[in-house]
């Protein structure tokens, strides 16, 4: 299929072997298509079907959030989780074993990671999509 100079400036690429043009000019034409019908279109980037850690990291960690809250408070609350499951599950199949025994993680910290999970759902709220104020009149 032969690709004209034009159509490909269009995608944003200048040269490149011909799969990729073809596919480019594929996401482009499938973007104009859903644009046109209404729809919201989120194309990602083609990366070979690899992302590395550093490029997810990257895409996590942005200015957008502020004082990295929402990224520390997931952390946190994550890590926690992780743990306080792992420590259930210890509890639970020693007491399937038959030795009875309780959680070892303090509850002051499975609340600390619930409060952190609250700051990182709050921290993660768009302002654009939440709804207007009610004005009385």
């Amino acid at each position: 299929a032969a690709i004209s100079r034009s159509r490909l400036r269009a995608t944003g690429v200048d040269e490149a072997p011909p799969e990729i043009m073809e596919e480019a000019l594929e996401k482009k034409a499938f973007a104009e298509a859903a644009a046109a019908s209404g729809a919201a279109v989120v194309t990602p980037r083609s990366s070979g079907g690899t992302v590395s850690l550093n490029l997810a990291v990257q895409r996590m960690w942005t200015r957008a959030d502020y004082l990295h809250v929402h990224a520390i408070s997931g952390i946190i609350h994550t890590g926690i989780g992780l743990i306080y499951i792992l420590d259930v599950l210890a509890a639970d199949l020693a007491t399937l074993s038959g030795t009875p025994t309780s959680t070892q993680l303090p509850f002051d910290i499975v609340l600390f990671s619930m409060l952190a999970g609250a700051a990182n759902a709050v921290s993660g709220l768009q302002v654009t999509l939440m709804p207007r104020p009610f004005k009385d009149v």
